[in-house]
């Protein structure tokens, strides 16, 4: 449900950004890496962020697929941003109802930016307490959700 997609998008980008900003930083200190090099950064990655998985015979390659990472560098950490942002906004939602939906409608109809977007709603995307009070709003869903588990 809405705690795994939240969790996977947020530690998974998290992964792959810090992957890349590896494989950056090699190439910072004039090393051209090697297939072989990259996949061992990776590798190492995978099992900083899953220690007791066993990868597949082909994880070290995985990476492969995803050459668009080395276009855009910093493009896999938009995803848990915008899904925090969405946090913020959904819960805007449960607390001003018809009022939130009406707003939001208007600014759909006339944005073209996030900050825009974020803007009527008094976000402002460069204030580090909105990413931690939505962090704490996941917090809350995954403690909600072990409580129920324990229960059963």
């Amino acid at each position: 449900g809405e705690i795994e997609n939240a969790i996977e998008t947020v530690f998974t980008n998290a992964q792959v950004h810090l992957f890349v900003r590896d494989v950056y930083a090699a190439i910072a200190t004039g090393a051209e890496p090697s297939t072989d090099g990259i996949a061992a950064a990776w590798k190492v990655r995978r099992k900083t962020f899953y220690p007791g998985v066993i990868m597949e015979t082909d994880a070290e390659v995985r990476w492969v697929l995803e050459d668009f990472l080395f276009h855009d560098p910093f493009g896999s950490i938009v995803y848990p941003l915008a899904y925090l942002l969405a946090g913020e906004l959904y819960e805007q939602y449960l607390r001003d109802g018809q009022a939130f939906v009406t707003k939001f409608v208007r600014v759909l109809q006339d944005t073209l930016w996030t900050n825009d977007l974020a803007r009527p709603f008094g976000i402002r995307l460069s204030d580090p307490r909105l990413w931690r009070r939505n962090l704490r709003h996941l917090d809350r869903q995954m403690t909600e959700a072990e409580r129920l588990y324990e229960k059963r």
